[in-house]
């Protein structure tokens, strides 16, 4: 007669092979542990706490280098502490700019960036949504969302135009806050990836745009020149913002046409982790005092830019 224990096969592994995995179950012995870091990686390994078992707990064994302490006590403060300024005059218009690199996979993180400035709108970047996409897979609590894609942005037979329209990628957006009085305008056919979005309780039109680097600067002027001929007559207050992909510390020719036209560019710090100044705000107006903010984020590597429109009156 035989009688059988139930066994099931398991593998006794070292904590710098078990690195990366992901384990239903595991017995974590902490009695030879030597290096900082060491503990976390073993007792880390398991989808929940009920499959873990600690042998030869010793508090000691826990512990990490004090260089790394030494440099998150030194880390400057993620958030700017000055920014609530914007938020205590109901009659400031405040939005946000933001190259999100993908609107779907980052929404819940944009609205995390976001949601203790109380902003009335938030103006978004390369979204890479088609023309199909679902707006519920954007959805943000207290916004309507308004989409222009890639896809539909561009009427033209020129070759380069007709390649960037087939990538993938690009677009544009903005969130309006569900309690502003608005309407997005239909634009004329200027080839711009491109929305324009007019704020009737404040009187401001914003001009939100993506210029893809394969763009020609040339061609790109000849048709943002139209898109300002045809927003010029519409409001005393237009603000054309976006990633222009050209770099205002180093030689921007987009500041020169737009100064030329009789805008301001107010972002002066750089906005992208490679330290170049690519998304630009442009204001012409004779009715708000304008100012702007860099402020940091987690999830793209461009900053995000939040401007705010203040009355003279």
């Amino acid at each position: 007669m035989r009688r059988q224990f139930p066994l099931k096969l398991a593998w006794a592994c070292t904590v710098h092979k078990v690195q990366g995995i992901t384990v239903d179950a595991a017995v974590v012995s902490l009695e030879k542990i030597f290096a900082a870091g060491q503990a976390y990686v073993a007792l880390s390994r398991v989808r929940n706490l009920s499959g873990l078992i600690i042998r030869d707990f010793k508090e000691k064994a826990i512990y990490c280098k004090d260089s790394i302490k030494d440099a998150i006590e030194n880390m400057p403060p993620f958030m700017v502490e000055n920014i609530t300024r914007h938020n205590f005059n109901p009659q400031t218009f405040t939005v946000f700019l933001m190259n999100v690199q993908n609107l779907t996979q980052h929404v819940s993180d944009l609205a995390l960036s976001t949601q203790h400035l109380q902003l009335n709108c938030i103006a978004v970047t390369e979204t890479w949504l088609s023309a199909v996409s679902s707006f519920e897979t954007v959805k943000m609590d207290g916004y309507a969302y308004h989409n222009q894609p890639r896809s539909l942005s561009y009427n033209s037979s020129d070759p380069i135009l007709t390649e960037i329209q087939g990538q993938q990628r690009g677009g544009v957006g903005l969130y309006s806050a569900d309690n502003l009085a608005c309407n997005v305008l239909q634009v004329p056919n200027v080839n711009l990836e491109c929305l324009v979005y007019h704020c009737t309780t404040y009187s401001i039109l914003i001009a939100v745009i993506y210029r893809p680097p394969s763009y020609p600067m040339t061609l790109f002027k000849v048709n943002l020149g139209k898109l300002l001929d045809w927003l010029n007559p519409q409001s005393h207050t237009i603000a054309v913002m976006g990633d222009f992909n050209d770099d205002i510390l180093k030689s921007s020719s987009i500041t020169k046409f737009m100064t030329n036209k009789g805008f301001v560019q107010f972002v002066k710090q750089p906005t992208t982790e490679n330290g170049t100044l690519i998304d630009h705000v442009y204001v012409k107006t004779t009715h708000y005092i304008v100012e702007s903010l860099v402020l940091p984020t987690y999830f793209s590597d461009h900053e995000g830019i939040m401007c705010s429109f203040a009355s003279r009156t």
